[in-house]
C-alpha cells in the first residue's frame, strides 16, 4: 500500500506546492493505510537550508480520528520537504510552517 498525502493550503490535491505560490505555512493530511507505511514526504518548496538548523520548519501534527498507533514523528529535514516517520495505519492532518522573513 501507500501513503496518500492531500495538500490543503496553499494549494489543494495530490500536487505540492511550487515555488512562486509559497506562503508560511502548508497544511496537508496524510492516511496511512498497511502497517508497512513507515514514513510520508511532505513538499513545502521552502529551500530553508539556514533555517533548518534553528528548528524550522515547526510542525504541529491533529489526529484526524480516534488513533490507536502512535503518533507520527520528525524523521527528517530537507530544504524542500520534510519527512515524517509513521508507526501504523492512521490519518493525520500535519501543519509545517516556515520563520517569517522578520524572524529571520
Amino acid at each position: 500500500m501507500a501513503v496518500t498525502i492531500s495538500q490543503l493550503y496553499p494549494v489543494a490535491g495530490s500536487t505540492p506546492p511550487i515555488p512562486n505560490m509559497i506562503s508560511t505555512m502548508v497544511i496537508a493530511t496524510v492516511a496511512a493505510t498497511s502497517a508497512t507505511d513507515t514514513s510520508a514526504s511532505i513538499t513545502h518548496g521552502w529551500g530553508i537550508v539556514g533555517s533548518i538548523s534553528s528548528g524550522f520548519p515547526r510542525i504541529t501534527i491533529e489526529n484526524e480520528a480516534s488513533q490507536t498507533v502512535g503518533q507520527p514523528y520528525e524523521l527528517s529535514e530537507n530544504s524542500e520537504f520534510t519527512i515524517l516517520g509513521l508507526q501504523g495505519i492512521g490519518s493525520w492532518k500535519v501543519f509545517l510552517e516556515r520563520a517569517h522573513d522578520i524572524e529571520r
